[in-house]
């Protein structure tokens, strides 16, 4: 894991308000750092997840220069969704997963299949402390 990027996920998952989002997201937009070679699309938002409306995290998109993978850049910024997610009660929902060895390491991390959404996986942090 690398501090540096959990660190700058906390700064920015706290400068966004923790209110009940009424219509479309609360946040979206892409979120990158040239030093450690990423580029993530995130959405904080309702959406449906297998028949329930549910408050989530949505990583919609990410890209990690060659250079840089493997080195917990990913994994990084998985953490700090999740620690986000414990505290503002919520989904993390990873989108269009199209690598199955990384589908694979997600499912093993406890993430499960959405319904109807090809490629797409969740993990429920509501009732996790």
């Amino acid at each position: 894991m690398n501090s540096v990027i959990i660190e700058t996920f906390q700064k920015i998952f706290e400068a966004i308000p923790l209110k009940e989002p009424r219509y479309g997201p609360i946040f979206r937009g892409w979120i990158e750092n040239s030093s450690f070679g990423y580029k993530i699309y995130l959405r904080i938002t309702n959406r449906h997840i297998n028949g329930k409306q549910v408050k989530s995290i949505d990583i919609a998109n990410v890209e990690v220069e060659e250079s840089k993978q493997n080195q917990g850049v990913f994994s990084s910024i998985l953490f700090a969704c999740e620690e986000e997610s414990k505290r503002r009660k919520c989904f993390v929902f990873i989108e269009s997963i199209l690598n199955p060895i990384f589908m694979l390491s997600l499912k093993k991390k406890g993430y499960a299949p959405v319904e109807n959404l090809e490629n797409c996986l969740y993990k429920d942090f509501i009732n996790v402390s």
